[in-house]
């Protein structure tokens, strides 16, 4: 009877001692869990500031190109290649969006 009573008071202290191992396991992983997630959510917010940023840059080039175009053609020798040109820059940028 003491061998069992004794086989048990060890089992008991070994299940609280696997009990506190998971709850620090369990606390180590909810943690890198929570890491991670802060990680993706500054992922997130950077990858929105650089498609913002790259919005931002496209316009611009447009608005230059557009602007080249524009003082091209009056140019009276330079309409022709204006006009080429203009629809190039038209067909590369239908191609870059359909790519996106």
């Amino acid at each position: 009877k003491q061998t069992a009573e004794s086989q048990l008071k060890a089992l008991k202290v070994e299940v609280v001692e696997e009990k506190k191992a998971w709850e620090a396991v369990k606390i180590k992983l909810t943690d890198s869990l929570n890491q991670a997630e802060n990680r993706l959510k500054e992922a997130r917010d950077q990858n929105k500031l650089l498609h913002s940023q790259m919005a931002t840059l496209a316009e611009t080039v447009e608005k230059f190109q557009s602007e080249r175009i524009v003082k091209l053609s009056a140019d009276a020798d330079g309409a022709e290649k204006a006009a080429v040109s203009g629809e190039n820059v038209e067909a590369l940028r239908k191609t870059v969006s359909e790519l996106r």
